[in-house]
């Protein structure tokens, strides 16, 4: 017989007769229906920027109240739509996985989604992003010229940097001191 049951749990009480009439004694069997997706994990927004090539994502815990949950799949890509896999697994019944050998100066992308023990699956996670850099700045500067020869006791430094950067400066042994105009690529200390 097939039985039709939302979600639940199904007690069952069987029990057999042979040819000759001997009743056996009954075996107990439950059986846990659950059809219903596991609660979608939120991953963690991560650090803009990393300068490691490891990366540790972090995630809420999945509920599911029926079956629970007892795995979760972490996707991590190089591309925002995920056509392409840096690392793709079941990571365990954790809330947190640290993926190593990332290749530096890209952008990563990751989600995840958790798996009930009936092996219902939720939804993704919305995807969360960090940059890669662990090459330091280029610096150039322009002012004063090569020279280092000025006119005025007004000294102006002005550098530039390979990538958007902020620019501290100190003069002999004095405290390090932040440019007037940073964060960019143009980094100026001002009169």
């Amino acid at each position: 017989r097939t039985y039709n049951v939302g979600d639940g749990r199904l007690h069952f009480h069987i029990k057999a007769k042979d040819n000759a009439g001997n009743w056996g004694a009954v075996t107990n069997y439950t059986v846990l229906v659950d059809a219903s997706a596991p609660s979608t994990p939120q991953i963690v927004q991560l650090s803009q920027y990393t300068n490691t090539t490891f990366v540790t994502f972090n995630w809420t815990e999945s509920k599911d109240s029926d079956s629970g949950v007892d795995n979760y799949t972490l996707q991590v890509s190089n591309s925002s739509d995920f056509s392409t896999t840096t690392f793709y697994a079941w990571v365990g019944n954790v809330t947190n996985y640290t993926v190593t050998g990332i290749t530096p100066d890209a952008t990563y992308y990751a989600r995840v989604h958790s798996r009930n023990l009936a092996g219902v699956n939720s939804s993704w996670s919305d995807s969360v992003s960090t940059e890669i850099d662990t090459t330091a700045p280029s610096i150039t500067f322009t002012k004063p010229s090569s020279t280092g020869v000025v006119v005025s006791q007004d000294v102006v430094l002005v550098v530039r940097t390979g990538e958007k950067a902020t620019c501290t400066y100190r003069e002999g042994a004095d405290s390090y001191k932040s440019f007037a105009y940073t964060n960019s690529t143009y980094h100026e200390t001002g009169a």
